[in-house]
């Protein structure tokens, strides 16, 4: 019996402030063979990035700054910059995108790289958390609108509600210690 090797290509992808933030944790985590890539609206995160692969599709008005919590504005940026995304992308068997949903980058890119990866031919999950209750309304509709649009865009998303991790500390859990749970 002829002994065959089957090597997948995986790229993960951190989107937005918490999903670079997510992306550093699974870093230390040294997957052998799995690329990493940070993409942010704001330059100044994704050059802290420890990825190998760093995209940075800043939107120009804001300096750097971001596109403070707006996903209309990092969705169209994104878009601008679809071409760039499908390269990122070529060539993966299977992406994952984690990120954040409710503010601007990771509620605004994360469907149009599901989409960029999907039109590269890879398998697109997705694996994204939900506002705490205290973030507000705003934030909860634009993160439901965003869980939406990714929802059509990956083949398959996970969602995790950041209030459920209240369910899995206590009230001596320092807030450090809750961010290394999510």
């Amino acid at each position: 019996m002829e002994d065959s090797t089957f090597a997948v290509s995986v790229k993960i992808f951190g989107v937005g402030t918490a999903g670079i933030n997510i992306l550093e944790e699974i870093a230390k985590s040294a997957l052998p063979g799995v690329a990493l890539a940070a993409i942010n609206t704001e330059a100044r995160s994704v050059a802290a990035a420890s990825a190998t692969e760093k995209i940075s599709l800043e939107i120009k008005p804001t300096r750097g700054a971001g596109p403070s919590g707006d996903p209309k504005r990092s969705r169209a940026t994104a878009e601008e910059n679809l071409p760039k995304l499908k390269q990122a992308c070529e060539g993966m068997d299977v992406v994952f995108i984690v990120a954040g949903l409710g503010g601007g980058a990771g509620t605004g890119i994360s469907p149009v790289l599901a989409q960029a990866a999907r039109e590269s031919g890879a398998l697109v999950l997705a694996f994204v958390a939900m506002p705490f209750d205290c973030e507000g309304n705003r934030r909860l509709k634009q993160a439901q609108q965003g869980l939406e649009q990714l929802k059509n865009a990956a083949d398959g998303v996970i969602c995790l509600p950041n209030q459920e991790i209240f369910k899995l500390i206590d009230e001596k859990t320092s807030v450090i210690e809750t961010f290394k749970i999510l």
